[in-house]
């Protein structure tokens, strides 16, 4: 009705206005009266565009009741005829042969099923088939919509624990083991086979490392149906068969129920469960680190031992240290507070810190966690900013602070040894940019 008057129609104010009229005509011993596009087509086709149609029809009605139906038999019946063809064509010419060049293909045939369907069997069957071939269209068509969002490895995407140098590249060099699909939408069969496939492609490719973990993250995941757990059972076969855990996070209360009630869970040795990504993302790296030879075997270097591998005399270490002052620390002491001026950096020798964000809600949100061998609050240090984030001990430590009078005295004493500290913390925030960079080209890629 709207396309055929050419203007926005209230649709809750038509329906108001049907009802009220149909409770008055039913109190008054009349018939239900209801919208009809027919009528309304030919009444707009003819060029009537004021309710004063609508009363003059009311009025028809009303002489004919009035009057008898006897009159109505007057009318030249070619009219009633050529009014009935004009607006069966029209309908036909409309949808038959016009939109042949507008629907898709798949689109276009429910309409003469529904054609065929009503001249054989009737109009409510017609209906229903075509309401059935919709259906099945719709079922085919979102089975082909990506259900993964984008697909990582652990090179390109990790954790928000920030870990020492040396970890960090283990993690880079063993990043292949982990496979991380990011999903979204509904899952049911047909979507959910995409992902299987999709798993077992990368569980067969030779030409990258053997997959020790994959990480599927349902938090963008609107709805599962019990026929996906077939196929997440599949997987699990697959991981039994590979030799890989199947790891799930941002599982929503109905998500959980649906996987337990298909025995996807619960959890063993070829399955586990957190609440986010980044959760899950920590436990595979922190697996990864104590089952991988090379990196359990692997001394991890303090920030002031890669430090002293940049300083050509080897007492320039010493004379770097001095420049430095310790700072030990228990649980909960907030080493960095947001909002306050940053005169200092720290060097984390021993030690886990949280980094936390305290919103306008007042209310410290955790954004990374971080641990020996790390570098903090050096964003604020360089930048002369208030500093971003608060920083809070999660147990006992000790870190080596660095305040800018200090770095200002070694610019004069020993620009030697500032210059390699620069030099240090490009490099260092160049490897997190270039880290960035990468995640981004893989989810954009």
């Amino acid at each position: 009705l709207e396309m055929l008057s050419g203007s926005d129609i209230d649709i809750n104010h038509e329906l108001r206005v049907s009802g009220l009229a149909n409770v008055a005509a039913g109190l008054l011993g009349g018939m239900v009266g209801f919208h009809s596009l027919s009528f309304s087509s030919l009444a707009l086709k003819l060029g009537a565009r004021h309710r004063a149609i609508g009363v003059i029809a009311a009025i028809t009605a009303g002489a004919a009741l009035l009057l008898g139906v006897q009159h109505v038999g007057l009318l030249p019946r070619v009219l009633i005829g050529g009014l009935l063809l004009y607006l069966g064509f029209s309908f036909l010419a409309k949808w038959l042969i016009a939109s042949w060049g507008k629907l898709p293909r798949g689109e276009y045939l429910v309409i003469p099923l529904i054609l065929v369907v009503i001249a054989a069997a009737g109009f409510i069957e017609g209906l229903i088939a075509g309401l059935l071939a919709a259906l099945i269209q719709f079922v085919l068509n979102y089975s082909r919509t990506p259900v993964i969002r984008y697909a990582l490895s652990g090179e390109n995407a990790r954790s928000t624990v920030e870990r020492g140098l040396e970890d960090e590249r283990c993690l880079s060099e063993a990043g292949e083991r982990v496979y991380i699909l990011k999903l979204r939408g509904y899952l049911f069969f047909g979507t959910a086979a995409q992902l299987s496939s999709r798993l077992r492609v990368r569980a067969e490719d030779r030409s990258k490392a053997q997959l020790e973990f994959v990480l599927l993250d349902f938090e963008q995941v609107n709805g599962i149906d019990s026929s996906a757990a077939y196929e997440f059972n599949r997987m699990r076969l697959m991981a039994n068969q590979g030799d890989f855990v199947l790891v799930f996070s941002g599982l929503k209360g109905e998500l959980e129920h649906q996987l337990h009630a298909g025995d996807v869970l619960p959890e063993d040795q070829r399955i586990r469960v957190f609440v986010d990504l980044d959760r899950g993302l920590e436990w595979c790296e922190n697996q990864l680190l104590e089952n991988l030879q090379d990196c359990r075997d692997r001394v991890p270097a303090t920030a002031l031992q890669h430090l002293s591998r940049l300083f050509s005399d080897p007492g320039a270490a010493d004379q770097f240290l001095g420049y430095l002052s310790v700072m030990e620390f228990g649980e909960g002491d907030e080493l960095i507070k947001q909002g306050e001026p940053a005169r200092d950096l720290y060097f984390l020798e021993e030690g886990d810190v949280s980094v936390y964000l305290r919103p306008a809600t007042g209310e410290l949100v955790r954004i990374r966690r971080t641990g020996p061998g790390t570098v903090l609050g050096e964003l604020g240090f360089y930048l002369s900013t208030p500093r971003t984030a608060s920083v809070i001990a999660d147990g006992p430590g000790r870190a080596y602070r660095l305040t800018a009078d200090a770095l200002d005295r070694m610019e004069h004493s020993h620009p030697a040894l500032a210059a390699a500290l620069h030099r240090f913390m490009a490099d260092l925030l160049a490897e997190r940019l270039l880290r960035t960079t990468h995640t981004l080209e893989a989810v954009l890629g």
